[in-house]
């Protein structure tokens, strides 16, 4: 069993030790109390938003509480199943709130978090009883381990607390500091759709609620919303990830391993063999669960993920922990945890579809589990009891509730969004603009993206960590196919005793094709060796050959990359691998082969992937670490902990330049910020979209409070997105024949195209923003101006609900029956869009067609056919 402390378990586990019962039932109410008492003071907004954060994530603590009771848990699983369930409640939450009638605002913010609060702070004080208890076997694990090697567990344990503390460091500071990017300014414009009552701004979104949802309830519950405020429940999520997966890691590989999985723990090695294999595998599973935590906590892509309004993190987050919880139906049966780990990776594809790729492992434990028990009879004592409510009853039961239990939570959203006439426009959204399933001379049904992600992996990261993590890949994977498919080297058995790795099967037998000669060295057979190698070699000349040679596999529309990573999947079918390799093994492999070669534009989204990744390597570097009695001191383990040092190092001082520090703000003037430190294999030319978390800040703020005052007033346009203008001037109209007002910014990521000579031909400077004492934005207008403004960040306006009640998001997103902009009209030939509007709604057949926000020449028309609802 896992382990929860690092001092040895107490001898006396009686009523006596037991916490009273309403103890931990009342800190949680009293903690809810104080974080709404907050919400009522005069304080800054980031202190009512921290408070808000917390009481709509304090649910968790009771819900993990409920499930966990009775049962071992470290503090690492307590904390992430705390963090997992109070997102899970916070996303399903939110939405059943905003199909309630009326807008979404702190009355009913609060009463929907305080009622779920009661409910189930009542049922965990009725189950306290059971709280605290330590079973036989959790009491012996504990004692052994601890007893045998406190330093290598507290170590281990230490090195997890030191990821989380350097991932808090990188994700929350200068949080606030960039301004919206486009898709965070949609997510922005819908959760103020959302407080007007408008909660059919939610069918225009190509993607699941929930980045729409938490800066609605945050900004509802605190009674305003900026950047810092906005993102924070991201940042928060993103932490929670490095967690949850050092959580994951340690379950996996730890103590339990070695009666679930004898073959991928260290059962093959001498200590093994004589008594102290508990004590190996606690160490190496504190270790492996560490070491993955460091590679999500270092990983560019979640840092920049982590900082914006986005639902990666979540999506990881919910994943990892649906995931732990199929490991512990894995374990020992009890349904609760399957029917849990379905609901958590459900709520996960309210933030994106893509957390289904977490349902592989899923059901792959969950087919593991029954075939193990009913088959292999490892651990018949744990497997095999008669306990109905521990052990689980038919395989069909439970697979019939676990699918049930995930469809109702994602048809709360996808089924009314299904029926919404936007869906078609989804899923052609999605079938031609991102995997081109459709038109285009280098449409195909098979790509290879790799190489342009990995350009794009080194702009997010230093191009020494994605080698590090290339190379630890590759390494991992050869060093299994080898363990897999070459010849059994180990020594044999001492006389009378059985089991250990790749010397038996399942049954325990010793196989029948491993002889000895009398110097105790088994016959190596040639075709042994030879499929060994290929396998260890295998890995590396794929994604040499993919990487760099791909072109050469190209025939016709197909490039045929991806059968030199199908091989892979024979890993999956050896029976020397334990099932914790295995699971980390089928976590990897979908998501990579569908994002590297089955969509045209994958661009970030290999981002699903990194879970198993970040265990494979870290399972090596932790059995290279731990487990390897001849490595035990030697070169090999010494030089890859050096490098590994080094490398993360670097790494640190990339990710603090590139995405928290920001002068200068390094995507917007590279090459400019260019560190010959770090060398990029794509020059001075980056790769080109998906660029997420970057610092930028141009002052819209101080347009913001222009227009607030009045000192702005009609029309503009600008070479900035029309979501981000469209947030940050409260949806003043923004017209691009003959505007009032043209704003330039500097260094903008999308660029739309403005008349740059006519403006400085036949317009005059307004004013200029200064930021950091650089000027940042420029505004021109069509009257004659005395003489130019100057204005700075001390100038600008952090936008709130309460302010914004007139702020016509819904129109600015294009919802039919959205209300009007009741600012000053515009000429007859603007409208508030991009694009001039055509006098009528155009139809077709019934359907309404309208101008499509974004657009950069004239107005696009494509079908939304949204129907308005009365409230």
């Amino acid at each position: 069993m896992a382990l929860s402390h690092s001092t040895p378990a107490p001898t006396d586990v009686g009523p006596r030790r037991q916490p009273r019962a309403w103890r931990d039932p009342a800190l949680v109410a009293l903690a809810a109390l104080a974080a709404q008492a907050i919400l009522l003071l005069p304080v800054p907004l980031i202190i009512r938003a921290i408070a808000a954060l917390t009481l709509m994530l304090l649910p968790g603590i009771p819900a993990a509480a409920l499930l966990l009771r009775g049962q071992g848990a470290t503090w690492a699983e307590r904390g992430a199943l705390a963090f997992g369930a109070g997102f899970a409640v916070m996303i399903v939450g939110g939405l059943a709130l905003a199909y309630l009638p009326g807008p979404l605002d702190r009355r009913v913010a609060l009463v929907g978090v305080d009622a779920l609060l009661v409910v189930l702070l009542g049922a965990w004080l009725g189950a306290s009883k059971d709280r605290g208890r330590t079973t036989k076997d959790q009491k012996e694990t504990l004692q052994r381990s601890t007893t045998l090697a406190p330093r290598s567990l507290v170590l281990g344990q230490a090195l997890l607390i030191a990821a989380l503390v350097l991932t808090g460091a990188l994700r929350l500071t200068h949080l606030g500091y960039a301004e919206f990017q486009g898709d965070e300014a949609r997510a922005m414009l819908m959760a103020n759709g959302l407080q007007q009552g408008r909660d059919d701004v939610l069918w225009l979104h190509k993607k699941g609620p929930a980045e729409v949802l938490l800066p609605a309830l945050m900004g509802a519950a605190a009674g305003g919303i900026d950047e810092a405020t906005a993102r924070l429940p991201f940042a928060v999520a993103g932490v929670a990830t490095v967690l949850a997966l050092g959580a994951l890691g340690w379950r996996m590989f730890g103590p339990e391993s070695s009666r679930l999985c004898p073959r991928s723990s260290a059962a093959n090695s001498e200590e093994g063999r004589h008594g102290r294999l508990p004590l190996r595998d606690a160490v190496l599973g504190v270790w492996v669960g560490a070491l993955a935590a460091w590679a999500l906590a270092l990983d560019g892509f979640f840092q920049g993920f982590a900082r914006i309004v986005q639902y990666q993190s979540l999506v990881v987050l919910l994943s990892i922990v649906g995931v732990w919880a199929a490991w512990r139906y894995y374990a020992d049966g009890r349904l609760r945890w399957l029917l849990l780990g379905a609901a958590l990776i459900a709520a996960g594809t309210l933030g994106h579809y893509e957390a289904v790729f977490a349902l592989v492992p899923l059901a792959f434990l969950f087919g593991r589990r029954w075939w193990v028990a009913r088959v292999s009879r490892v651990g018949d004592e744990g497997r095999h009891g008669s306990d109905e409510g521990r052990h689980g009853g038919l395989p069909l039961r439970d697979g019939l509730l676990a699918a049930g239990m995930f469809a109702a939570v994602a048809a709360f959203f996808y089924v009314p969004f299904a029926l919404n006439p936007h869906f078609a426009e989804t899923v052609t959204y999605i079938l031609d603009r991102r995997i081109g399933a459709s038109g285009g001379d280098k449409a195909g049904p098979l790509y290879n993206s790799l190489p342009d992600y990995f350009a794009r992996a080194t702009f997010y990261n230093s191009t020494w960590w994605m080698l590090f993590m290339v190379v630890g890949l590759v390494a991992v994977l050869g060093w299994l196919g080898w363990r897999v498919f070459g010849p059994r080297l180990q020594p044999p058995l001492p006389e009378g005793e059985g089991g250990g790795e790749g010397l038996s099967d399942d049954r325990g037998q010793r196989t029948k094709d491993q002889g000895h000669d009398p110097n105790g060295n088994y016959l190596v057979r040639h075709w042994s060796l030879v499929i060994g190698l290929v396998a260890a070699a295998w890995p590396a000349v794929a994604v040499v050959v993919a990487g760099l040679a791909g072109g050469a596999l190209q025939v016709g529309r197909l490039n045929l990359a991806s059968l030199l990573f199908l091989p892979l999947g024979l890993w999956l079918l050896a029976r020397r691998l334990g099932d914790n390799v295995k699971t980390a093994l089928i976590w990897f492999l979908p998501p990579f082969l569908v994002a590297g070669f089955l969509v045209q534009k994958p661009h970030t989204h290999f981002y699903t992937m990194w879970p198993g990744l970040a265990l494979l390597v870290a399972f090596g570097l932790a059995t290279l670490w731990v487990g390897g009695g001849s490595w035990r001191g030697g070169w090999l383990r010494s030089t890859v902990a050096v490098i590994a040092l080094v490398v993360a190092l670097l790494q640190v001082g990339y990710l603090w330049t590139v995405f928290v520090g920001h002068q200068p703000e390094y995507k917007r003037v590279y090459p400019a910020s260019r560190n010959p430190l770090y060398p990029a294999v794509y020059g001075d030319n980056a790769p080109r979209g998906g660029y997420f978390g970057f610092p930028y800040r141009a002052g819209w703020g101080v347009v913001a409070r222009l227009f607030e005052t009045g000192a702005l007033q009609g029309t503009y346009d600008s070479n900035e997105e029309p979501l981000i203008t469209g947030w940050y001037t409260r949806g003043a109209p923004r017209c691009a024949a003959d505007p009032q007002y043209y704003i330039v910014a500097q260094n903008v990521q999308d660029e739309v195209k403005i008349p740059l000579s006519r403006i400085e031909r036949d317009y005059h400077l307004f004013g200029v923003v200064d930021v950091d004492g650089i000027a940042k934005l420029r505004i021109y207008s069509r009257d004659p101006v005395d003489a130019p403004r100057r204005f700075t960040l001390a100038d600008s306006v952090r936008l709130n609900p309460r302010g914004t009640q007139g702020f016509p998001s819904a129109r600015l997103l294009d919802v039919p029956g959205a209300p009007g902009d009741h600012r000053p009209s515009a000429p007859r030939a603007c409208s508030a869009m991009s694009g001039d509007r055509p006098p009528h709604r155009q139809t077709r057949r019934g359907r309404r067609y309208h101008p499509v926000l974004g657009s950069d020449g004239p107005p696009a028309y494509q079908l939304v056919g949204v129907r308005p609802r009365l409230r």
